[in-house]
Parts: C-alpha cells; structure tokens; sequence
C-alpha cells in the first residue's frame, strides 16, 4: 500500500492515526529501518480491507483497462477504454494486480477471489 500511496502520503498519515489503524502508524514510521533490514514479515503484512478502502476513497489515482480487459495501467494509452476510481479497482480486481500497476505501470488484469 506504502509504494502506491507515496505520492499521496497525507491519505495514509491521517488514517494511520486513528486509534484502529495505529499498529501500522509503527509500521510506517521505521518504514526506513524495515526496507533496509529486508523484514519480510512486516513488508508484505496483509492489509485490513476497510483501511484500503478507506485510502483508496480519498485518493484521486484511477486505473486504465484495456479495451480486451486482460491488462491495467496506471496511464490512459492506446490499448485502454475503461477508467476506474481506484475505490472500485480494488473491488474488482487483485490486490496484487493493482500494486503491480503502480509499481511498473502495467499489470496483468487478474479480477479479485471471491
């Protein structure tokens, strides 16, 4: 969540100071320390699903499908027709997927599990 919000770092702030979320308020504040000792277990942690919608309705970042709906983007191109908040991208489609589009700026379109 970290690498897809970091341009949106205020939305994560306010919501990891509430009193539920504040066990990621720790997480996110040795940040620095964790990546550089590689801790696998707090990197990859699962993330509470109300707390990704809860950032994910304040961010302003869409998600491009393409016109076959085998492949997201993080930019509108060619190959796209449809746009999604990123509020209605997270229910539609992988968790991973998404992450993937913002980390190299394409992603295979895998729709979420049930």
């Amino acid at each position: 969540m970290i690498s897809i919000f970091r341009d949106e770092k205020g939305i994560i702030e306010d919501e990891f100071k509430k009193d539920e979320w504040i066990i990621y308020m720790d997480i996110y504040k040795n940040l620095e320390f964790i990546v550089k000792h590689q801790k696998r277990e707090l990197l990859d942690i699962q993330i509470d699903d109300r707390l990704l919608k809860n950032v994910c309705g304040k961010s302003k970042k869409v998600v491009y499908a393409s016109a076959s709906g085998n492949m997201l983007y993080s930019y509108e191109n060619n190959e796209t027709n449809k746009k999604f908040i990123l509020a209605v991208a997270v229910e539609l489609f992988d968790h991973n997927s998404i992450e993937e589009v913002f980390e190299k700026t394409s992603s295979i379109a895998l729709s979420k599990g049930p």
